[in-house]
């Protein structure tokens, strides 16, 4: 398991953010494809647990980014 990480990290930091936003696409399509196959009386439990990956994912990331461009903007005396 640890090769597979490290080549998956080796791969992204040779790609740009198109990439990887690419990547993303596709496996929220692929989410979504199998998501259409949840039964009814689970889709809502399904929901539940894909809000809360989602909720739990993206503020740190969001987090992160905004620290980021902050510290971009404030180095560089740039403004958005």
């Amino acid at each position: 398991m640890n090769t597979l990480l490290t080549i998956a990290n080796r791969y992204l930091a040779a790609r740009d953010w198109k990439m990887v936003a690419l990547v993303k696409f596709c496996l929220a399509s692929a989410g979504t494809l199998l998501g259409l196959f949840i039964p009814s009386r689970h889709r809502r439990l399904a929901a539940a647990g894909a809000l809360t990956v989602l909720l739990c994912t993206w503020v740190p990331l969001m987090a992160d980014f905004c620290g980021f461009a902050w510290q971009e903007c404030t180095s560089k005396n740039r403004s958005f």
